[in-house]
Parts: C-alpha cells; sequence; structure tokens
C-alpha cells in the first residue's frame, strides 16, 4: 500500500486492477517454473515450501497466490537448517522475487483520492499504529489526514474526489462519515486536537446536509440534491461500511472525547429507528452495532493526565486490553486546553504527581486510576 497506493502528497489512491495483459492475477501470482527460472535450486526448494507454491496451484491455470504457509522454524527443520540460516535465506529469496516481479507488466491504478476511502485507510493505520506501536503507520495517516483537510475540505463542505490537481464532486454521507471516524481515531493515535476539532466539524455538516428528519435516517447523498430521481437511504454495512453507520460511530465517540452530549442526540434517534433490523440481521450493520455497543455503554472514555512520560504505563494498557468502545483522550498539564474539550477535561489533573486516568461512563466519572495493572482489570468487559 505505501509502496504502490500513495501519493507523494499523502493521499492514498483509489483502485489497483486485478489483472494485467488480459488475464486476472497474472502479475502476483507464480508456478514453479517460474520460481525455479528466478531462484537458485536452494532457495527455489525453501520458497515453494514456505509460499506452498505446488504444479496444482491455488488459483486458476495451476498458478498460486503467495501465502506464508509454513513458518520459518519448521522450514529450518525440514532442511535442515539455523532458523537464522533459514530467515536470512527467505529474505533473500522474497527479494529475488520480488525484483522478478518488477519487471512483469503492472495492473493499472486509478489514482483518484477519495475523501471516504482515505478516511478508512487514516481508521485502519491509525488504530494499528497505536496498537502495534508503529508510528510509522500512525505518520501515513496523519499524511493522508492532513492531505484531504487541505485539497478537499474548505471548513464548510466536503470534497469526495481529487485527482490531476482538482477536488471534484460533493461529498456523500460516506465521505463524511469514513472521514470523521478515521480523524477521531487519529486523534486517540496522535493526541493532536486539530482532528477531532475537524471530525467535529464534518460530522455537524454531515447532520445538517444528510439527516431526514421524517424518516429518522440518514440520505446517500445531500438534502434536495435536485437530480436525483430517487432519494436513496446509506444504512447497509457491505463491502464498505455504510457512511451513516461510520458517522454514527464517530458522533459517539466525538461525545466521550469532547464531552458534550448533543453528539449522542442522532446515534440515539438513529439506532433507536434501526434497532429492528439490526437485531434481525446484525451481519449487515457490523460498524452500526459497534457504534450501538459504544452508545449502550454510555460513550465510555479514558481521560489521561499527566506528562506523556507519566502517563505512558497507563497508554500501554489500552494498547494491550481489548475493549473496543472506549475512546482515549490525554490532558498535557502544560498545553492550553482545547475549547472543545474544556467539558471533558475539567478536574481531570494527575494524581499526587503521578499520571492519573479517569473512566467515564455516561459522562459520570469513577475516581482516578494510577495503577496500569487497575486500569487494565476495569477495561475487562462486564461478565468475563
Amino acid at each position: 500500500m505505501r509502496r504502490e497506493m500513495t501519493d507523494a502528497r499523502g493521499g492514498f489512491y483509489a483502485t489497483q486492477d486485478a489483472d494485467s495483459e488480459g488475464e486476472e492475477g497474472k502479475f502476483f501470482v507464480w508456478k514453479p517454473e517460474e520460481v525455479r527460472a528466478v531462484l537458485s535450486p536452494e532457495l527455489a526448494e525453501l520458497a515453494l515450501l514456505h509460499f506452498r507454491i505446488t504444479d496444482r496451484g491455488n488459483f486458476e491455470h495451476g498458478a498460486t497466490v503467495l501465502e506464508s504457509v509454513v513458518p520459518v522454524e519448521e522450514l529450518a527443520k525440514q532442511l535442515q537448517l539455523s532458523q537464522e540460516e533459514a530467515e536470512r535465506r527467505l529474505a533473500e529469496a522474497r527479494r529475488r522475487l520480488f525484483e522478478a516481479r518488477e519487471k512483469r507488466v503492472k495492473p493499472g491504478r486509478d489514482d483518484k483520492i477519495l475523501a471516504g476511502w482515505n478516511g478508512l485507510m487514516i481508521r485502519g493505520l491509525a488504530f494499528a499504529g497505536r496498537v502495534f506501536e508503529r508510528a510509522d503507520w500512525v505518520a501515513l495517516a496523519r499524511r493522508s489526514a492532513d492531505f484531504v483537510l487541505r485539497e478537499l475540505w474548505d471548513g464548510q463542505r466536503l470534497r469526495r474526489s481529487y485527482q490531476e490537481g482538482q477536488a471534484r464532486i460533493p461529498g456523500f454521507i460516506e465521505d463524511y462519515g469514513d472521514l470523521a471516524a478515521g480523524l477521531t481515531a487519529l486523534y486517540q493515535a496522535t493526541f493532536e486536537p486539530r482532528y477531532l476539532e475537524a471530525a467535529e466539524a464534518l460530522a455537524k455538516v454531515a447532520e445538517a446536509h444528510f439527516w431526514d428528519e421524517r424518516k429518522q435516517a440518514y440520505l446517500t447523498a445531500p438534502v434536495g440534491q435536485a437530480d436525483l430521481v430517487v432519494a436513496n437511504y446509506a444504512t447497509f454495512d457491505n463491502a464498505f461500511p455504510s457512511g451513516a453507520s461510520t458517522l454514527t460511530e464517530a458522533q459517539v465517540a466525538l461525545a466521550a472525547l469532547t464531552g458534550n452530549k448533543q453528539h449522542l442526540e442522532l446515534p440515539e434517534r438513529y439506532v433507536s429507528r434501526m434497532r429492528e433490523q439490526l437485531r434481525q440481521n446484525p451481519m449487515g450493520y457490523g460498524h452500526l452495532g459497534l457504534a450501538a455497543d459504544a452508545l449502550v455503554e454510555g460513550a465510555p472514555s479514558l481521560t489521561f493526565a499527566g506528562t506523556r512520560e507519566a502517563v505512558a504505563p497507563l497508554l500501554a494498557v489500552t494498547r494491550t486490553t481489548y475493549a473496543p468502545t472506549f475512546a482515549c483522550a490525554w490532558r498535557d498539564p502544560a498545553a492550553p486546553v482545547p475549547p472543545s474539550m474544556r467539558e471533558n477535561f475539567e478536574g481531570r489533573e494527575p494524581v499526587g504527581g503521578q499520571g492519573a486516568v479517569y473512566l467515564c461512563r455516561h459522562f459520570a466519572c469513577e475516581p482516578p486510576l494510577t495503577a496500569p495493572g487497575e486500569l487494565a482489570r476495569k477495561l475487562v468487559p462486564r461478565g468475563t
């Protein structure tokens, strides 16, 4: 993704074709004789085992889509090598296969930069960057967010697409929802208030332009758009999540992070409106289910107070404990309080010079915690 699908200015491109030279997968797949033509016998043997490349293949025409099937430890045993030597040979085989693949005809690429799809990438990279402590992934998310906010968002309306130096097409609900959700995730990875403020602004515009009061649901396109034959509503989470679902996720997170209960007004109404559909077909509303989960839990939040060094052990707990409904904020005592977070940060101070965390549900907080072990116990889902 970083190599093939990232614009020099930070945005992520839309798609890459599956086929090249008129054949699906041709650029990516391998046959045993192609591997042997590129690698020495010893490296070929290792690669064929590791990726399980066989004469039968796992794709069309006897070709194989590479997957890491046999782990390095097992390879070392089978080939009577040390693990270090097996790792060295595998790295060399991968390098040579990649160089050979680069000489093939590459699939076409659609280099449009879409606001909503970049929002999904921002969200995934920001969350994964937190969990795996990958600052480079968070940096990719930040560059994408900065590009989209600079080129597609003017503070009032969001454009959907950027290509050849031009922003085009008014944004749909998925653009607003996906980007707002991505930015709330990015705030939690960077604790930079500007991303939370942008998410809040996007959510407010989306509420004003896509919410249908009569239907108690979100339209796909803005209310009153003249060129539509039939008004469509964004409901199902399919291959891509519904913009209504991601916007609802963002609104609940914004409520948790800012302490502003008004952010829950539409999520409560929309989830109530969709309750029966969600109960009867949960697989069709995955992201809405995530939003509903956090909503039922009372928009739970963790607010960390203290220097970054002081709260680091507490923050580490959130990387290793599965607590999907919680949103995380950080108050740096040395920094001014952002206006949008004044309500949430009020009274959130370090305790006795130690970093502290305030666990809140339904906008009411428990006494602060200073021990990582205590926090971990509190985050374990109830009833487990």
